[in-house]
């Protein structure tokens, strides 16, 4: 009776420690592709900002032109940062600021693995000299932030990634 006990004892802890063996395992693999999913968010967020910033005009004002004009009065108003009328997706986009509050989701192939993202994007003008301060008027310089975040959890962690990019004037030409 006694080694029958001594047997379950032994079988008992035996069981747990597997089970922990498991657990841990199992939190390793979540660690793991949680990486990978955040890899893949940075490598998204930094591709699709070098494509948008490379492929649209500084200003609506300035689409076409291939000369240098400093004057403020014609860009953008702060208030009127965001899609221009009769742009209503992405390809109709033409200016930085048209992606001001744009929402997107996307798939994003990284190796063989896809991952699934609830991509926002965000235009603000920036004062160069003064970068913590909000300017009410027009400026030479825009700041460009997305914000990629996992549409999947993996058990409580979500991966995401948000990242900005300063543009001049002169960087659009």
């Amino acid at each position: 009776m006694q080694q029958t006990i001594l047997g379950l004892g032994a079988l008992m802890i035996i069981t747990m420690l597997s089970v922990q063996q498991q657990k841990a395992s199992m939190m390793n693999l979540e660690g793991i592709y949680i990486k990978e999913m955040e890899t893949a968010a940075i490598d998204y967020a930094r591709m699709r900002t070098e494509q948008i910033v490379n492929s649209v005009a500084f200003d609506e004002s300035r689409v076409g032109s291939t000369e240098l004009d400093v004057d403020t009065q014609s860009l953008t108003a702060v208030a009127g940062m965001g899609k221009d009328s009769g742009e209503t997706d992405e390809p109709d986009f033409d200016d930085l600021d048209d992606f001001h509050e744009f929402e997107e989701e996307i798939i994003h192939v990284l190796s063989a693995d896809s991952f699934r993202f609830n991509v926002s994007y965000e235009v603000q003008y920036i004062n160069p000299l003064s970068p913590s301060s909000t300017p009410t008027t027009p400026t030479l310089a825009k700041e460009f932030s997305i914000s990629v975040v996992a549409a999947d959890s993996i058990g409580s962690n979500v991966a995401q990634y948000a990242m900005s990019k300063t543009i001049l004037v002169s960087d659009n030409l």
